[in-house]
Formats: structure tokens, C-alpha cells, sequence
């Protein structure tokens, strides 16, 4: 069976420029990885398979052309750090978008890569409502518990109110010294 190049092109470009600018890339060079890529493809042959091994081998001959550019135009990139970053993400992959969904901070611009490199789209979002719910879960518990306990804390809160003015009113002042304007 012929492969149906634009058929490949149509389905494929755009993430194969996405991996790219996760990459490093800026849009120019994207562009143009992005192109050598399927040129790649059109030089070489290529059986397609399904939609994943289709993706992931695309992907990994536009890693080439970016390593091939980088060398050319000896654009200092750690390869190592490429190599170990595309590794852990093949060996670990769903594994760690989960852990990343539960990590305070991590979890709200993990999306993003996940996307980049075509994460199982089901098992993500099972991973985000599994972290959500941890999350919710362990907060709801704190609340609880804090608020069995509230009786101890308000005597130490009450001890900073002073000092919590005191800042407030330094930084103030500190800032209308610096910006209003002396004749």
C-alpha cells in the first residue's frame, strides 16, 4: 500500500511542530524542522501504523533533524538532557503525569507537555480527577481538623496581629517614600 503522504502531513504537522517548540524550537525553526521531517519520511519510505506508533516515530525523527540542526549550527543544547528527558517520558509516561497532577503548582502547567507528547488522553484525565480528588480530599480533612482545634491557634494568632500591622504599616510607608515625588 502507498503511503498517502498528505493524508500523513494533514494529521501529523501540527504536532510535530508542537514537540518541536517543546523542544526549544522558536516558530521559525519549527517551521523548518517541521518540513525536513517529512522530507525525511518522503526520502526514507515509511509503513504507517497506527496513530500512536505513527506519532511517536515522527516524533522521533524530528528529534533527529532538531539534533542535526543544533549540531550544524552548534547551538549549545544539552542532547544529554534530551535524551534523558525523551527516555523518561517513554519508560514512565502515564505514570508521571499523574504524579505531576498531584504536586502543588506542577499540576496546573503540566498540561501543556502532556499534550506535547501525546499522552494518553483518557488515562490524563483519569489522573486529573484522581489528583483532584486527593487533593480535595486531604484539604477537606485539614479543614476539619483545624477546626476541632481552633481554640489553640487563636491565642497564637492573636499574638501577631500587632506585628502584622506594624509590617503593613512600615511597607506603606516605605512605598509612599519611594513614590511620591519630593519639590
Amino acid at each position: 500500500m502507498a503511503l498517502d503522504v498528505e493524508a500523513l502531513i494533514v494529521a501529523h504537522q501540527a504536532g510535530v511542530w508542537r514537540y518541536l517548540r517543546f523542544l526549544g524550537c522558536d516558530r521559525a525553526q519549527a517551521d523548518d524542522i517541521t518540513q525536513e521531517t517529512f522530507l525525511q519520511v518522503l526520502r526514507r519510505g515509511f509503513e504507517e501504523r497506527g496513530e500512536r506508533e505513527t506519532a511517536a516515530w515522527l516524533r522521533t525523527v524530528a528529534r533527529n533533524c532538531f539534533l542535526m540542526n543544533v549540531r550544524r549550527t552548534r547551538h549549545v543544547q544539552s542532547v544529554e538532557d534530551l535524551d534523558l528527558a525523551d527516555k523518561w517520558v517513554n519508560k514512565y509516561g502515564d505514570i508521571t503525569f499523574f504524579i505531576c497532577r498531584m504536586l502543588p503548582v506542577v499540576r496546573t502547567f503540566i498540561s501543556f507537555p502532556a499534550g506535547v507528547l501525546k499522552a494518553h488522553f483518557w488515562m490524563f484525565v483519569a489522573s486529573t480527577f484522581i489528583g483532584s480528588l486527593i487533593w480535595c480530599y486531604f484539604l477537606t480533612w485539614v479543614g476539619i481538623e483545624f477546626g476541632k482545634n481552633m481554640e489553640v491557634f487563636v491565642d497564637l494568632w492573636h499574638k501577631f496581629d500587632v506585628a502584622i500591622v506594624v509590617v503593613g504599616l512600615a511597607l506603606f510607608g516605605i512605598y509612599l517614600k519611594h513614590h511620591l515625588k519630593h519639590d
